[in-house]
């Protein structure tokens, strides 16, 4: 293991030395621990990124915590872990991740599971530059939102479909994209989620 990462594996497992009932190596004590440890890793690799450190770094407990998912559909806000990933530049767990989920979406009908599952697709060939299959991704979350009573995530998913358009200069169709978010107060609501 390479020193800096053995350096920050020491401050992430920081509570570590101040109690004798948490083994260095981050494994917990019970399934409840060992959600708040998922937690707490996503949420460290989630600050990382916005305080702008290196992707590689902040992928490093992003990744930890998905791992430790005992599936990949243990609840969807796995797809919170993957969409921070797909920041940090590790595209390739994210599409590894992508494909039990969705797997698993399919099987269960869930209108979030789609959505979040779907949005996190388009959003990722967006970034590897794959424009028709990420667009059509995004698609299905878009479709699935204006089908179903289910409206969380409709920001989201517009806004790569827009952000998409625009990749392809598509203006009138971002625009156009960008009216489907609710308005309030005379302006887009712009946090939808």
């Amino acid at each position: 293991m390479p020193l800096a990462r053995s350096s920050y594996r020491r401050r992430l497992n920081i509570d570590s030395s101040r109690s004798k009932s948490r083994p260095v190596d981050g494994a917990a004590d019970g399934p409840e621990d060992a959600g708040i440890r998922k937690e707490a890793l996503a949420a460290r690799g989630m600050a990382m990124v916005l305080a702008g450190q290196l992707a590689e770094e902040a992928a490093v407990p992003l990744e930890s915590a998905l791992s430790r998912v005992a599936t990949q559909v243990e609840n969807w806000d796995t797809c919170a872990a993957l969409l921070w990933l797909v920041a940090a530049e590790r595209f390739h767990t994210v599409e590894t991740s992508l494909e039990s989920l969705i797997a698993e979406v399919h099987r269960s009908g869930s209108a979030r599971g789609f959505v979040a599952a779907y949005s996190t697709l388009g959003l990722l060939k967006l970034r590897l530059g794959a424009l028709p299959e990420a667009d059509a991704a995004a698609r299905v979350a878009l479709r699935v939102l204006q089908e179903s009573d289910f409206r969380l995530g409709l920001a989201f998913a517009v806004t790569v479909l827009a952000d998409i358009a625009v990749e392809a200069g598509e203006l009138n169709d971002a625009e156009a994209l960008l009216s489907l978010l609710p308005q309030k107060g005379g302006r887009r609501a712009s946090a939808q989620y």
